[in-house]
């Protein structure tokens, strides 16, 4: 049991990085609207926990298991290019007198942020469910602590994001994708 708990934190944790950079982006999102994705995240893992004996084959692939990774590192790069571009036109309008500062609009949760979302869900779950069954029990236990920390990590990640947002006096997206590039390669190495 103490296993399936562990378990289920760690996978989670990648929660608290796209949701640490969608708080850093100021984008607005509600804990209902991260309840919703979490439920999304939740009906893919059980989708896939309960097709797994039927294609076990598939899980197997170490492509589908770095496919996550390497999906987080896209994410990061594709963060790190939007903050250097704004850290740039941010320069070139710099005036003597005022120190740059990056400031926000308010943030929309686009259509590009939710496929990512979509992707990286994905192969998490297939990841997931490949090592439970690899090596755990309890797949109910696991369903329900899965939901618990992905959704206690959306809320947490969020409300640090837009903490760093308001503190910094730079684009906090630099803090975003350090975060997405090290789960990334964390998950391509693990």
């Amino acid at each position: 049991m103490f296993e399936v708990l562990l378990f289920s934190f760690s996978i989670s944790i990648d929660a608290f990085g796209y949701s640490v950079g969608f708080g850093s982006k100021n984008t607005k999102l509600t804990q209902i609207q991260f309840l919703l994705l979490n439920l999304i995240n939740t009906g893919i893992l059980v989708l896939f926990m309960s097709i797994y004996p039927r294609i076990s084959v598939l899980f197997a692939s170490n492509i589908v298991h770095s496919l996550s990774g390497y999906l987080l590192l896209v994410l990061g790069l594709y963060n790190a290019v939007v903050a250097y571009r704004a850290l740039f036109v941010s320069l070139k309008s710099y005036n003597k007198n005022i120190i740059p500062k990056i400031t926000f609009q308010n943030g929309i949760f686009s259509l590009v942020d939710l496929s990512i979302l979509l992707l990286v869900f994905i192969s998490e779950n297939i990841f997931s469910t490949f090592i439970f069954y690899s090596t755990l029990s309890l797949p109910e236990f696991f369903v329900l602590t899965s939901f618990c920390f992905h959704y206690m990590f959306f809320i947490v990640g969020f409300d640090i994001g837009l903490r760093l947002k308001n503190i910094l006096p730079f684009d906090t997206r630099f803090v975003t994708f350090v975060i997405f590039i090290l789960i990334g390669l964390l998950n391509i190495f693990e």
